[in-house]
């Protein structure tokens, strides 16, 4: 995932300042601390630079901090699971294990992105958020899949059960990456 990362100066679940203020669900609620960032600088050009710094910043943090999500997922697990007799580092092991596959999974849609978008600006379309939400919830739909195909041998979960755990975990990835997002705002403005 770091080397894709890399390659195609995309890191997943990175958000600059602009879209952290403007278009996430919680851009509301973070609103006053990010005008509270930005007046620490006099004028609009030292304001852009702060930005940019902003932004380098968090696309490095982002990719030390992703790790952070894999516990929350183990506690869902283990809510999950609960009563299964399983220790949370087994849970940990599988949430290990999906990460891997939903980073990956994640930069090549990511690179498919940045490819539609490139061939729509050649072509004059503008859906590029129709598009970004499609590829999104194709991922999370592969996600499941993969979800229901691991809980089945690693958890020995039956069909149905595999199927209902897989839709809870599934759709429970987009509310920790939006988790995820919040806490690297703060976190990129206080160690910025």
């Amino acid at each position: 995932m770091f080397l894709a990362c890399a390659a195609e100066r995309v890191v997943p679940f990175s958000a600059p300042f602009d879209i952290q203020m403007q278009q996430q669900s919680y851009s509301r609620v973070i609103e006053a601390r990010g005008e509270k960032f930005l007046s620490q600088a006099p004028s609009k050009e030292e304001e852009r630079e702060l930005k940019a710094r902003y932004d380098e910043h968090t696309v490095h943090l982002s990719k030390s901090m992703v790790i952070l999500q894999v516990p929350l997922f183990a506690a869902l697990l283990g809510l999950l699971f609960a009563g299964s007799k399983r220790f949370f580092v087994e849970h940990m092991v599988f949430a290990f294990h999906f990460y891997s596959f939903f980073l990956v999974g994640l930069c090549l849609v990511g690179a498919l992105v940045i490819g539609l978008f490139a061939a729509g600006h050649a072509l004059g379309l503008t859906m590029a958020g129709f598009l970004e939400k499609s590829l999104v919830l194709l991922l999370v739909g592969i996600s499941m899949a993969w979800l229901y195909s691991a809980l089945r041998r690693y958890y020995g979960c039956r069909a149905v059960s595999a199927l209902l755990r897989a839709l809870v975990l599934g759709i429970c990835t987009l509310p920790l990456m939006i988790l995820y997002r919040w806490f690297l705002f703060y976190a990129t403005i206080w160690t910025l």
